[in-house]
């Protein structure tokens, strides 16, 4: 059988016939935009993760800035051999302090803001999960269309296992963008 295709390939080349592949049916309205808004996740994903680097180096370039000023207060503390109660009681080691506090501060705002890009990257898998899972975005809610066939509460039980509740469709326009 192997040997008719290629003999019917060469007779058609040969009698000047060209062969088409056939085309692909364009991408639907569906695929486009569930396309789309994976695209707008990523992007704002990309942008969070630059914008917390960004804050992130700038942060730490602030701590070493402290640490260097902590270490040189520090050296010129001990060089002048200052005593631990006269350096209790000058204006050195007020400032030693106020930079110990100012170093916390600094560390909590980065730890904070670390914890931010976690959870902004732990929110965005979960929206790129669902959308690569069949939920479709409308109106600020995710919904999904099931084809199964169940009563009322096994579909209820269903949806609340997976975090959701069942829907009524309220508009035309909702019924439009959720089917």
């Amino acid at each position: 059988m192997a040997d008719n295709i290629y003999e019917n390939l060469r007779r058609a080349q040969h009698e000047g016939i060209t062969l088409k592949e056939p085309a692909l049916p364009p991408p639907s309205k569906r695929t486009t935009s569930t396309i789309t808004f994976l695209a707008i996740l990523v992007l704002l994903l990309a942008v969070s993760l630059t914008a917390m680097t960004v804050l992130f180096f700038q942060k730490e370039r602030t701590l070493q800035g402290l640490e260097g000023l902590a270490q040189k207060y520090s050296t010129s503390l001990h060089l002048c051999n200052i005593s631990n109660t006269s350096l209790e009681e000058s204006k050195g080691f007020q400032l030693l302090q106020n930079l110990s506090v100012g170093f916390s501060e600094i560390q909590a705002c980065l730890e904070s803001a670390i914890a931010s890009q976690t959870a902004l990257q732990e929110r965005y898998g979960k929206l790129l999960g669902l959308v690569s899972a069949g939920w479709r975005f409308y109106n600020g809610s995710f919904y999904f269309f099931s084809q199964e066939t169940k009563r009322w509460q096994e579909a209820e039980d269903a949806c609340v296992s997976d975090g959701a509740h069942l829907t009524s469709v309220a508009s035309k326009e909702e019924m439009v963008s959720v089917v």
